[in-house]
């Protein structure tokens, strides 16, 4: 979260906050190209250019390009959107 925030400086904190808390969440599937630091962060720069206050299933569904690098990890993912989004 510290890196994010001095990395992307200006982004809404909690915005930062829930988009760290899904890439955790990311992590946890077994995924063939997790996402680092450096995804997180151009994934949370992205939702920000946009004008996203929230990460919420659609604003994750029309940005995961930022954040998922191999396309059967996408599917995986989208597959599993609204429990990443959500926290849950």
């Amino acid at each position: 979260m510290e890196i994010v925030l001095v990395r992307a400086p200006g982004v809404p904190e909690a915005l930062a906050r829930s988009v760290v808390s899904a890439v955790n969440r990311l992590r946890e599937l077994d995924l063939a190209k997790p996402p680092g630091v450096a995804e997180t962060i151009d994934w949370v720069r992205t939702l920000d250019f946009l004008g996203a206050t929230e990460l919420g299933p659609q604003a994750a569904e029309d940005t995961l390009g930022a954040v998922v690098k191999e396309r059967d990890d996408l599917d995986l993912v989208r597959e599993n959107l609204e429990e990443i989004t959500s926290g849950g």
